[in-house]
């Protein structure tokens, strides 16, 4: 099955685990032009797009000449955060992005939508998501599951949204049924400006591959891709960060993750800092990079899951 990734970050976890399940990424979208370089990197030949919001079917069907069967996602989470004491939610500027995430569902109607975000979402959006699916014909299993489920030493409780379209799935001689979706996407084609419009890979490759060399200039670009704004009188070195500081923050994040020590969802930078002694611009990236990693054991899981489905459903072996 042919899977769109949403929000896929550098590391790409859900494709990375869809791909061990035997599934294939065809196109991805992320905002950052470092992480969306790396990304491209690691998935050559993936469409990539720069803009959830501007991401439609016929924009796909005309980029790939077919829509994905399966979309998956992680949603930015800040709004959703339980370290957020404002966060609005689904209402917030960024995890509404999750509004995007269903508006593409619903123009694509993909057999298997799944989506990731922490804990904060239950009360500050779930319900919402889960109608929102419902609305567009799926059965939709919200779960919590942790890393420490797959064997890491770390709790990273999440919330996994597992969906299904049950007029996907077709019964005749095992062959899933043409989406209506995909009739209609066809014909916005000739109104729509699809395909045109992509961003190019190789400027965030480049930048991502400088930043690779530069970690002060790494660490900026985590900054801007959401990372929380450092208080001027904190550190007076600027974004300046030598090998030795950088090796220090990696043997502190090794130290962190191991005993336990630090509480990273919802624990502020500060502790690192003061538990370990990394400089605060460290401190804080280490805490955007943790963030932005979505296991890939557990979205391989999923994808076992989803196959295993397909083949009860179809009658299948």
């Amino acid at each position: 099955m042919k899977v769109l990734d949403l929000f896929c970050g550098a590391a790409g976890g859900w494709s990375l685990g869809l791909h061990r399940a035997g599934f294939t990424t065809v196109a991805a979208c992320e905002i950052d032009p470092a992480r969306r370089g790396a990304f491209a990197h690691n998935n050559p030949g993936v469409r990539m797009y720069d803009d959830v919001r501007t991401v439609t079917a016929a924009r796909l069907l005309g980029d790939l000449g077919y829509l994905p069967d399966v979309i998956c996602g992680s949603p930015p989470c800040q709004d959703a955060s339980t370290a957020n004491h404002k966060g609005r939610g689904i209402d917030g500027e960024r995890t509404g992005l999750f509004r995007d995430f269903v508006r593409i569902v619903g123009e694509v109607r993909p057999r298997w939508v799944a989506a990731e975000n922490v804990p904060g979402i239950r009360t500050r959006g779930a319900d919402w998501v889960l109608d929102a699916l419902a609305a567009e014909g799926y059965a939709c299993w919200p779960l919590m599951v942790g890393a420490v489920h797959a064997g890491a030493p770390h709790l990273r409780q999440r919330v996994w949204f597992v969906a299904v379209h049950a007029d996907q799935i077709g019964r005749d001689e095992g062959k899933p049924r043409r989406p209506q979706r995909e009739r209609e996407a066809q014909a916005e084609l000739g109104h729509a400006d699809a395909g045109h419009a992509c961003h190019p890979d190789q400027e965030g490759l480049a930048l991502w591959e400088g930043e690779r060399r530069d970690p002060g200039t790494q660490l900026q670009a985590l900054e801007r891709a959401g990372a929380p704004a450092l208080d001027p009188h904190e550190d007076q070195r600027g974004s300046s960060a030598s090998d030795e500081e950088v090796a220090r923050h990696c043997a502190a994040l090794e130290r962190a993750t191991g005993p336990r020590r630090i509480r990273f969802n919802g624990g502020p930078a500060g502790h690192l800092r003061v538990a370990y002694g990394v400089p605060p611009r460290l401190a804080r990236s280490c805490i955007a990079a943790y963030g932005d990693a979505v296991l890939p054991q557990i979205t391989e899981a999923i994808g076992n899951a989803i196959r295993r489905t397909e083949h009860a459903m179809r009658g299948t072996p």
